[in-house]
């Protein structure tokens, strides 16, 4: 934690839906599409209609945001994450990225130990957090 928030008594974050987020799946998918069409004009179309179906599962998958609606809390030094009502007592790891659009959480769980993300898009906190 930064000496400049270390004077705070919480913080309470909770992620929303991100505008940005749709923007990057949309254009993702048209990326996708656009390597596949490419792919079919090389002179592999047998190969390109057989990704099609991978393709869209992937981006069918990718449509629902897992960060929505996820609460990080940080009290005290300790760091918790509520997730689908679930409360996990996370530490902030140095993989942590920091840009000024968004923000990747890299985090294990503690005390198993497991490697996690949190992706925090800038549209998706409230203005005042």
């Amino acid at each position: 934690m930064s000496a400049r928030f270390s004077n705070l008594a919480a913080l309470r974050l909770t992620v929303g839906r991100s505008r940005l987020r749709l923007v990057f799946h949309c254009l993702s998918g048209i990326l996708a599409l656009s390597a596949l069409c490419l792919v079919a004009d090389r002179g592999y179309p047998g190969l390109a209609l057989v990704l099609v179906l991978p393709t869209v599962c992937l981006m069918w998958n990718l449509r629902r945001d897992p960060a929505a609606e996820v609460q990080l809390h940080w009290q005290q030094g300790k760091w918790d994450l509520l997730q689908r009502g679930e409360r996990l007592l996370i530490a902030p790891r140095a993989g942590t990225t920091v840009l000024p659009w968004v923000v990747h959480l890299s985090y294990a769980t503690l005390p198993q130990g497991r490697s996690g993300g949190l992706w925090i898009y800038v549209d998706s906190l409230e203005r005042q957090a």
